[in-house]
């Protein structure tokens, strides 16, 4: 319940268009939510781990100069190029299935605009040639629920 312009002023804020954004990207990801966050679970169970390998590592590496684990940190230091690109790559596919979400929205958007207009051209036709005025009306409520079904 509530007042219609009470919905619309939230969605007219930006708090609002990106709840709207977060709510379609979580519905577009229907069939497929356990493995979206199973993989992401994964990922930053993985990023948790090799964060506190590589703190310990650096400790060990501190602890003993010249030895293994100093080695492993030159090499790890020397790989930050892939990991960026692995990074960018990450956020690529991101960023393609946000655009995704947003064109399934847009195109609906549209559809939803051409279905209020056919309708408003419906009941401008309708006021004009039905003589019999409660006829039209009655009429014009089905055809303004049609466009709300």
């Amino acid at each position: 319940g509530g007042d219609p312009n009470d919905r619309l002023a939230l969605v007219d804020d930006e708090e609002g268009h990106a709840e709207f954004f977060l709510t379609l990207l979580y519905e577009s990801l229907e069939g497929s939510k356990l493995f979206v966050f199973g993989s992401v679970g994964v990922l930053v169970a993985w990023s948790l781990l090799c964060a506190f390998f590589s703190e310990w590592m650096r400790e060990l590496a501190l602890a003993d100069t010249g030895g293994r684990a100093e080695r492993w940190m030159e090499d790890i230091e020397s790989c930050k190029s892939a990991i960026s690109i692995l990074g960018t790559l990450f956020v690529f596919t991101l960023v393609f299935r946000f655009n995704t979400c947003y064109d399934r929205w847009w195109e609906s958007r549209v559809f939803w605009g051409d279905i209020i207009s056919r309708c408003l051209d419906l009941n401008m036709m309708n006021r004009r040639w039905i003589a019999d005025q409660d006829l039209g009306d009655r009429l014009s409520r089905f055809i303004i629920a049609y466009a709300y079904a």
